[in-house]
């Protein structure tokens, strides 16, 4: 599957199988953001597949969205002056085998949600309220 790869080899030994499995990739190189020098991304690289890095865009400055990596890509993020205002995520999104999505709904614009898992499961990445849009479009607890 895109964004993925494999871990471990399915094989068959004293007729059990050994188990492979997907893994997400990661990014492994320093994100992009407008008005960053990538000086100060250093520390985002390499990063974890649906993990958010933390980064200072400086005095009344702020990120336009959660600096999320997702399946070996960044998400666009930019550093916007601190009134700028994106819209609100005023849907629910898509998280398969989520227990409960509701506290997302009505997120303003920048912000991130991690939903609770059905038990069993772990969110697979934080969902980020990119302008009106949830990224990624549909998530899932594995």
């Amino acid at each position: 599957e895109p964004g993925h790869h494999r871990v471990g080899v399915l094989r068959c030994e004293f007729g059990q199988f050994e188990t492979a499995h997907c893994r997400p990739l990661g990014c492994s190189s320093v994100p992009n953001v407008s008005g960053l020098d990538e000086a100060m991304l250093t520390n985002c690289a390499p990063w974890p597949s649906g993990a958010a890095c933390e980064v200072d865009c400086g005095l009344n400055q702020k990120l336009s969205a959660p600096l999320l990596c997702h399946l070996g890509r960044w998400i666009d993020a930019a550093c916007v002056p601190t009134g700028t205002t994106a819209r609100s995520c005023d849907y629910a999104p898509s998280v398969y085998a989520a227990a409960d999505v509701s506290m997302c709904i009505g997120l303003a614009g920048g912000a991130s949600c991690s939903p609770p898992c059905l038990r069993g499961h772990r969110l697979s990445s934080i969902l980020a309220c990119v302008d009106g849009t949830w990224v990624p479009e549909v998530a899932r607890c594995e």
